[in-house]
């Protein structure tokens, strides 16, 4: 099972991994009234099962409030993949300095859970994978071990993404944090694209994408309501 952006957000939250406040909203009155609570710049996100919405319009940054009901408006009216748009994210926007790219997914090859992640985050993960395969760096983790991981068994890693070492500990604490999010929801895939460091030196996600074990979700009666 796939969830919206703004559900895995609020599980996000839940788990203690920074982001954004934001509001999911169904029309471009309410997308106003979001933009009255939370102020300018704001980021205006479809929501849909699909990726590359930034490539497609789908996602876009308004700094001026009058430019609010417009923008929802155009995005509401997309089919993104195939997915018309219902919903859209208004969120707040924050100055970037750098983009990673950090997911957590089962290999089934290996039999073990692997964190993979880059320092080149952002809208062309893609291409940075297929042109420069040597950015993309990997974590195994043996599932046992998920929901208590140690900042030790991830520091080679963190390091290795980010040389700054403040930024290092901040990057093991959201995977850590990841992990127990992981195992406590039976996911199969969460990716943060990107988890963005702000002007300040802070990790933020930005994005979320998870996808739950259908045959687990029995176990899981608030996450089959989603």
């Amino acid at each position: 099972m796939k969830l919206y952006e703004y559900q895995a957000m609020n599980l996000f939250k839940n788990y203690g991994i920074p982001v954004l406040d934001g509001i999911v909203v169904e029309t471009s009155q309410d997308a106003v009234a979001a933009a009255e609570s939370l102020g300018v710049p704001l980021a205006i996100k479809a929501q849909v099962h699909a990726g590359g919405r930034g490539k497609t319009g789908g996602v876009t940054l308004v700094r001026d409030a009058t430019r609010v009901a417009v923008e929802a408006d155009k995005i509401l009216t997309m089919t993104i993949d195939g997915f018309p748009v219902r919903r859209v994210l208004v969120r707040q926007a924050v100055n970037i300095e750098k983009e990673l790219y950090l997911s957590l997914v089962i290999d089934r090859n290996a039999r073990k859970l692997a964190f993979i992640g880059c320092a080149e985050g952002g809208v062309d993960i893609e291409t940075v994978a297929k042109e420069s395969p040597g950015k993309i760096l990997r974590c195994e983790v043996p599932a046992r071990q998920l929901a208590d991981m140690s900042g030790q068994s991830l520091s080679l890693f963190s390091q290795a993404l980010c040389a700054d070492a403040q930024l290092a500990a901040q990057v093991v604490d959201v995977m850590a944090r990841i992990g127990k999010l992981f195992v406590d929801t039976d996911a199969s895939l969460i990716e943060v694209n990107p988890l963005a460091v702000n002007y300040t030196g802070s990790v933020i996600a930005l994005d979320a994408k998870m996808e739950l074990d259908d045959n687990a979700l029995f176990r899981h009666p608030d996450l089959l309501e989603l």
